[in-house]
This record gives C-alpha cells, sequence and structure tokens, in this order.
C-alpha cells in the first residue's frame, strides 16, 4: 500500500471534470482536537458534546476539523466560515445562499 503525506488541495488544479478522493487519519493530539473545536459552528459542537465516549467525541471533531479544513481550500474561506445544512433526507450538504 502506498501511503502519501497529506497535503492540502493547490486550488490553481480544481477544474469541474476532477474528483479528488481524501483519506485521513483521526488520530490526532489534543492540540488539533482544541484547533479543530474552534472550527465546529455550535450545533457541531452540540453535537460533540452529546458524545458518550471521549474517543467518539475526538474522532466526530477531527471529521469535522479536516472536512472543513479540505472544503475551505477548495472554496478559498475560513473552515468557520463554511455552512452545512440538511437536505429533506436528512443529509448534510453545504449551503449554497445563491440557490
Amino acid at each position: 500500500m502506498h501511503i502519501v503525506q497529506w497535503q492540502f488541495p493547490q486550488s490553481d488544479d480544481l477544474n469541474e471534470q476532477t474528483v479528488d478522493v481524501w483519506f485521513a487519519n483521526l488520530n490526532v493530539s489534543t492540540h488539533e482536537i482544541t484547533q479543530g473545536w474552534a472550527m465546529l459552528s455550535a450545533e457541531e459542537q452540540d453535537r460533540a458534546n452529546r458524545q458518550m465516549r471521549d474517543w467518539q467525541r475526538n474522532a466526530y471533531i477531527a471529521t469535522r476539523m479536516i472536512l472543513r479544513s479540505i472544503l475551505a481550500r477548495y472554496l478559498q474561506l475560513a473552515p468557520q466560515e463554511i455552512i452545512f445544512e440538511v437536505n429533506q433526507y436528512g443529509k448534510p450538504r453545504l449551503y449554497r445562499d445563491w440557490e
């Protein structure tokens, strides 16, 4: 198996014909969890706080932190500026105010 070190996407490499697949290690440091917490919306923080076990809460925070970091780079936004909404089927998606 070939393992590649995490690198943020280069925004000039993006186009509508590209599909990127990301793999991430959710085993992050306490410092990174603290940084990730600051990226989360109030709703995400509430959901993280409802996790029964520390490892579940940390995995949730790491997942959202990584997702927000990657999307922020693609969208050229700060991670905390990204807004998620839930569609009629309960599936999350990016909020777009131009619809």
